[in-house]
């Protein structure tokens, strides 16, 4: 758990004193409609209050119809209550067509309990298009807000003409706006309508309809049915956009997803509807034309939408469109649901069902579903009853099928006393039929008179038994079979389509990949594809350049066959592969050959820390022959890099090298080496060298060899190497070779030019050989840096053999360089000046040499004489323990875990404690968890007398990447967890303060998270308050949690006391201020807050802090403004909802759902229904012991937010 949020040092204790406060309780909308993987409308966040309540004096006005506002855009109308929307509703139906003015529904509205007239009606008889009150201004439904219109119904209502009945929210709009709406639980029943749509039931003019969402419910009009809008009437123009139905759509004679039947203008053009999605479920077997975005008519644009929604008919039916007349255009829509007609001439198409009057243009369309019709059926066009329809870039994966046997089936387009021009089309689906039934793998064209140039089929294919067809110019099948690879299928159809890298192999096929997500497939040019980090194949890619530059972080780009690197990087032509992104390239075992280019591969790190890019080299193998070349060379930026089964091998001559750090970068770059990795070179180069200071490990018995195998570069050269730590360990080998003649050029293994570096080898090999008579060092402070404070700790299970000295120290430096043994077994005697303190050279025998302690020196200081008794002993968990007694009696014990964390605890002669210090290792600091090597704590009553205990943790650990810390503590006699233990932290000058976000575990230890350095004490803070009692739910463990913290103080009382007051309400200004607590009041880094926060409220700091981490959003006021109502209750529901906000601050994992399984799940706000299924998936919520319920909307008593919190903090150690 990593806490992105900014942190003082100074933990500061306690909270305010709770305070009794009223006020209304207001339901906070916390998310607004969003489209899932579609994206139909923004996700902007907001705080709505509810439908009916009234946040403005204007609002009980009888005869104001809107809260506020001047109808502009800069300030529409303000709609905030039911009434005042229905006030407008009746100034419309009364002559006022808003045209020019601006209306904005500012709060939601409940219309179940209305029998709704529509905004717009029909005001006199005659021909559709004849209304006179209609809406022609620009509505914003408020839906970015969280602003949701609920039951819209059209229950006992009648228009004045019920044979021209239009029915919707808008009964008829001429040339208006309308956005942002969101329509929740719609049942119409307009068995007599004519234009009926949730939306609008008939628009006129150059409407613009953007980001509508039908998210539930029914429609079923006579004809002219919609999800969204019955018909666009009157020679309509304009656009119908990024919209949505989820809702069921039946007609009698036509029905669609988003638009029932559309007209254009006599001269020509028509509606745009684009970039639209259906979910619902359209038509039925009594509906005659039915489709999943619009039923058909004259003139319509139909771009970039997607049916989802099952469609049936008795006549047509189509994935897209029902019905094309003149002028229709279909571009780049996809359908994936099944889509039948039943009835006895029923035609079905995937994308058209029909082209009734030909002209039809359908380009860069697909269809995945199932295609059923009784007299026709095809993959884009089902049947035609006209000519001269043009299909383009058409692509079929469904199952088509007739079951009539005069019927036809085909791929691409039945057909029906029609020619069809179509070109780069491509059948993949199965074309099945009755006997005496017709089947075309793509279509019949030419049928009018043979030879007819227009109508052909050019470069189409199917696949049919695993073999590729070129089909007929005229249809007939069979057509003539393919040699072809799936890439140079899909080059064909680009070429003929006249598009680029519109057809691709992929999914085992040839499909259109801007339609049908998948990966490339074809091995004959694939050489890599991207990853989820589920493993999941997203893409693939015919060159490794290619996969890189296309994935993103986090992802996996991985190899499909060996590769050379052939293109050089734009801006270095040194480098044939440039890594920018934290990800993980898996060779899969493969090999990447660097090819012509010196520096091999490029790494860039991030700008920041906080923009660290962790690069993951696995399993693969990266090769370069050229001399001076390098396989991996990093250029600066903040880097985390692993090598993970991998070998990078340089074999070119010169001075070469496997992985350089370069750039310039004076920040510590992340190196991390492991799992038999293994970088290599030939005798004259360096395996792994250094121009920047590194942390770095290498373990798993990874292997580097070269000239030297890690070589630390001077200042005089980049940033320098200075401050590198380097832990080698886990049978892992550093391994040079000296080649030169005697005398010449000795190197080392381990080579330094720079100063302050640190370099420990433990359960690790140190390999320093040389051919002939000539010499080679394991360790060499080379002439060149003449830098000091450089330190090389050999402990044990290391094994150093040399073919000369173990260190050398050139030009005299070996008065500021360091070499220090403790352990280990060495081919050559062990110089008593390389000897630890407390260490002396010995003779093991058979050509070996070591160390062995003279006596030993306590790691954690003091002085030791060897008349000292020490004993150690090894523990069966892998730890070790040292205990030194002095002859006074006193002691220091010294415990070393499996992971290298060590702790030191000294005791006087009387057996007392004195002090105690713990050093976490870098090993458990990077796994973000350490236990304390200690005896179970005795938690002290008073901070005062609790014993110190200082933590260090390495340099690696701070707030951005802390590790979780494990205090043992004491069990009492019923072993029972005390939720009252807390750790305070002491600073400098010895003020001790608690740390509220610290845990109890189930065995009840303390777990809190360090980010640094700290001395800390354990206390049993908990406070006694009188007012609970054993019958009290919350007694015990919530009570001593929630004092010992400060997230409750107590109320104070007159005689002194405090009470806890469990049943007493908390308030939103109470319940961001314990949240602002349990992060030690931080300050907002502005002052900017809500404007109805007095700046001398105890809550103001935490509002201005809780606004800016975007944990506080604030509640949209008519007028545009809002407000936090800081003194009203806070609500259960609007907890969780704050808490899941609050968690994502500090990077908890907020995924979690759990169905909201509880009596009343019902009466959970739509803001808050993924918080509380948040809060319920992590048992954060549990309901009530005695009803079962959740009460989702009702106050937060005090207790019940101390008991919220309590699990929310030890979630977070979870």
């Amino acid at each position: 758990m990593v806490n992105k949020m900014r942190t003082r040092a100074v933990v500061t204790a306690g909270l305010c004193a709770a305070l009794t406060l009223t006020g209304a309780s207001v339901a906070i909308a916390e998310t607004a409609i969003v489209q899932p993987g579609d994206g139909a409308l923004a996700n902007q966040e907001g705080d709505a209050p509810s439908a009916g309540e009234s946040t403005n004096d204007a609002a009980s006005s009888s005869d104001a119809v809107f809260a506020s506002g001047e109808g502009t855009e800069q300030s529409p109308y303000i709609v905030s209550t039911l009434e005042q929307f229905k006030a407008f509703r009746d100034s419309v139906n009364a002559g006022d067509s808003y045209a020019g003015k601006h209306v904005k529904l500012a709060a939601s509205v409940d219309l179940s309990g209305e029998a709704w007239v529509p905004i717009g009606e029909q005001a006199r008889p005659g021909a559709a298009a004849s209304y006179t009150h209609y809406f022609a201004g620009t509505f914003d439904g408020g839906a970015t807000a969280g602003v949701v219109i609920k039951g819209l119904n059209n229950n006992g209502y009648s228009a004045q003409y019920v044979g021209e009945q239009t029915y919707g929210l808008f009964g008829v709009v001429k040339g208006a706006t309308i956005k942002n709406v969101a329509l929740e639980n719609v049942s119409i029943n307009a068995s007599a309508g004519d234009s009926v749509g949730a939306l609008v039931g008939q628009s006129g003019g150059a409407i613009n309809i953007d980001s509508v969402e039908i998210r539930s419910g029914s429609i079923f009009g006579a004809d002219g049915t919609g999800g969204v809008i019955g018909r666009a009437y009157d020679g309509a123009t304009g656009s119908v956009k990024n919209c949505v139905n989820k809702a069921t759509v039946t007609g009698g004679t036509k029905a669609a997803g988003i638009v029932g039947w559309t007209s254009a203008p006599s001269d020509g053009g028509g509606v745009v509807i684009e970039n639209c999605f259906n979910y619902g479920a359209i038509g039925g077997k009594d509906t005659a034309y039915a489709s999943g975005i619009v039923g058909g008519g004259a003139g319509p644009i139909v771009k970039n939408n997607k049916n989802h929604g099952s469609v049936e008919s008795s006549t047509v039916s189509g994935g897209v469109v029902a019905s094309g007349y003149a002028g229709l255009k279909v571009e780049g829509c996809f359908n994936d649901a099944s889509i039948s007609s039943i009835g006895e001439s029923g035609f079905a198409g995937g994308v058209l069902g029909s082209g009734a009057s030909g002209g039809a243009q359908i380009s860069g369309c697909a269809n995945t579903g199932a295609v059923a019709g009784a007299k026709a059926a095809g993959g884009i066009i089902g049947g035609s009853e006209s000519s001269g329809d043009f299909i383009t870039n058409g692509y079929n994966a469904g199952k088509i099928s007739v079951s009539n046997s005069d019927g036809t089936a085909a791929g691409i387009y039945a057909g029906n006393n029609s020619s069809c021009s179509v070109k780069a089309c491509y059948n993949d689906g199965a074309v099945d039929a009755p006997a005496g039934a017709t089947t075309y793998q793509i279509g019949k064209s030419g049928y009018w008179f043979s030879g007819a140039t227009g109508s052909m089929n050019q470069s189409c294919y199917y696949r049919q038994g695993g073999e590729i067809y070129l089909a007929a110019a005229d249809g007939k099948d069979p057509g003539t079979k393919q040699e072809l690879t799936r890439t140079e299928l899909a080059n064909a159809l680009n070429t003929a389509g006249g598009v680029s890298n519109y057809w691709q192999a992929q999914n085992g096929t040839v499909q259109p990949d801007s339609l049908i997500a998948g990966a490339m497939d074809d091995e004959s040019v694939l050489e890599a594809q991207i990853l989820d980090a589920s493993g999941n194949v997203i893409e693939g890619y015919p060159s490794l350049a290619a996969a890189v530059d296309a994935a993103q972080d986090g992802q996996t780009v991985k190899l499909t066959k060996g590769v050379t690197l052939s293109t050089a990087y734009a801006d270095d032509s040194r480098y044939g592969l440039n890594i920018d992104k934290a990800i993980t390239l898996d060779g899969a075992g493969l090999t990447v050959d660097c090819g012509a280019f010196a520096r091999g591969i490029r790494v860039a790190g991030g700008g920041s820390a906080e923009e660290t890019k962790k690069v993951v080299f696995k399993d693969i193998v990266i090769v370069n022959k050229v001399n001076g070349g390098r396989c991996v060379d990093t250029r600066g930026g903040y880097l985390d890099v692993t090598f993970n089964k991998a070998v990078i091998r340089e074999t070119g001559t010169g001075n070469t090298s496997a992985l350089v750090i370069g750039g310039n970068h004076p920040d510590l770059t992340s190196i991390h080496i492991t799992n038999e990795s293994a970088l290599t070179t030939g005798d004259a180069g360096y395996a792994f060298m250094s121009f920047n200071p590194v942390e770095m490990t290498i373990d798993g018995k990874s292997r580097l060899h070269g000239y030297a195998a890690l070589y630390f570069k001077g200042v005089d050269s980049s940033a320098g190497s200075k401050g590198s730590r380097v832990e080698v360990s886990g049978g892992a080998t550093l391994e040079s070779v000296n080649p030169h003649p005697a005398g010449q050029n000795s190197f080392g293994t381990v080579v330094f030019e720079d100063g302050d570096i640190n370099v420990s080898v433990k359960d690790a090999n140190i390999i320093a050989s040389a051919t002939g008579a000539s010499t080679q060092s394991a360790i060499l402070f080379s002439s060149y840096g003449r830098q000091g404070g450089n330190v090389v700790k050999i402990f044990d299970g290391s094994n150093v053999e040399v073919k000369g000295e173990l260190a050398s120290f050139a030009d005299e430096n070996d008065q500021i360089n360091t070499v220090e043994v403790s352990g280990g077994t060495f081919n050559v005697p062990v110089d008593e000046k390389y000897c630890a303190e407390g260490y002396r050279p010995v003779d093991l025998g058979d050509g070996k040499y070591g160390v062995e302690k003279e006596y030993a020196p306590p790691s954690g200081g003091g002085t030791t004489t060897p008349s000292d008794k020490t004993e150690v002993e090894k523990n069966p968990d892998g730890s070790t323990t040292t205990t030194v007694t002095k002859p006074d009696g006193s002691q220091t014990i010294t415990h070393e875990t499996a992971t290298g964390t060590e702790s030191v605890v000294k005791k006087d002669e009387d057996g007392n404690v004195t002090s105690t210090e713990v050093s976490v290792s870098k090993k458990d600091a990077e796994s973000g968890k350490v236990e304390l090597p200690l005896a179970d704590a005795e938690p002290a009553t008073d901070v005062d007398k609790a014993q110190a205990v200082e933590v260090k943790v390495p340099a690696s650990v701070s707030d951005k990447a802390p590790v979780q810390v494990t205090v043992p503590v004491a069990k009492g006699d019923d072993s029972e967890p005390n939720y009252g233990v807390v750790v305070f932290a002491v600073d400098a000058e010895g003020n001790e303060t608690v740390i509220p976000k610290c845990a109890v575990d189930d065995d009840g230890n303390v777990v809190f998270e360090a980010t640094g350095n700290v001395v800390i004490k354990v206390v049993d803070a908990a406070k006694d308050m009188p007012d609970v009692t054993d019958a009290d739910w919350f007694a015990g463990d919530v009570v001593d949690f929630a004092t010992a913290r400060g997230i409750v103080n107590g109320v104070a009382l007159p005689d002194g006391s405090r009470a806890f007051d469990g049943y007493g309400r908390t308030s939103r200004g109470m319940f961001v201020a314990m949240l602002h607590n349990l992060e030690s009041n931080p300050e907002a880094a502005s002052e900017g807050s809500l404007a109805d926060v007095p700046s001398d409220a105890f809550y103001a700091d935490a509002a201005a802090w809780a606004l800016e981490e975007g944990i506080l959003s604030g509640v949209d006021m008519p007028d545009g403004s809002k407000q936090f109502q800081g003194n009203a209750d806070v609500t259960r529901e609007q907890v969780a909802v704050f808490l899941m906000r609050y968690a994502g601050c500090l990077g908890m994992d907020v995924s979690a759902r759990a169905e909201i399984d509880f009596p009343d799940a019902g009466e959970v706000s739509g803001f808050a229904k993924e918080a509380m299924s948040w809060a319920v998936a992590n048992g954060l919520f549990t309901g009530d012991d005695v009803t079962g319920e959740l009460n989702p909307t009702d106050g937060a008593a005090r207790a019940e937010v101390a008991a919220v919190l309590m699990r929310f903090i030890n979630l977070m150690y979870a």
